[in-house]
């Protein structure tokens, strides 16, 4: 589901993901029984988000805990018994932090709201700047192509690109 072009409705991130699930399941065949079983509790999470979004909060920032927890066992895990590639480490390190996160956030309720709304917010931050770096590629890309469309149309002749009409 995910493209080239990174945006959170693309992504399957964004609000309208369950439905895009629904709708993407009329192409998977094999498959289409698992989307619409994720845009359904999709559709219902979003519901109960509205009807209860005060315990909707407390209990996200428990899986949220939960989530660090296990990842950092299974970073951890994987990069002892992982070939050891150049950075192999980095891994490791990821998941000693994400362990140790996670278990201090499992200790109060406050420290986890705490971190998943740091996280949240590390993670806008991420997007952003990986969405002004993606503008910049796209638009070096862009005046790449132009500038192969113009050698080729030198060479050939006349050839039509994006930025002609016919």
């Amino acid at each position: 589901m995910s493209s080239s072009t990174r945006t959170a409705s693309r992504d399957g991130t964004g609000p309208l993901a369950p439905f895009g699930r629904l709708m993407i399941a009329q192409r998977v065949p094999s498959w289409r029984w698992l989307f619409y079983v994720g845009g359904v509790l999709g559709i219902a999470a979003g519901v109960i988000a509205f009807v209860w979004p005060g315990i909707t909060l407390y209990v996200l920032a428990i899986f949220v805990s939960w989530y660090l927890v296990v990842a950092g066992i299974f970073n951890v895990v994987a990069a002892l018994a992982g070939p050891k590639r150049d950075w192999w480490w980095v891994g490791m390190v990821v998941g000693v932090l994400q362990l140790v996160l996670g278990v201090w956030a499992l200790g109060s309720t406050t420290r986890q709201l705490l971190l998943l709304l740091n996280l949240v917010g590390i993670w806008m931050i991420f997007f952003g700047v990986s969405e002004i770096f993606a503008a910049f590629s796209l638009r070096a890309l862009t005046e790449d192509v132009r500038r192969v469309a113009r050698d080729v149309r030198d060479v050939r002749g006349d050839v039509p690109t994006a930025t002609t009409t016919p």
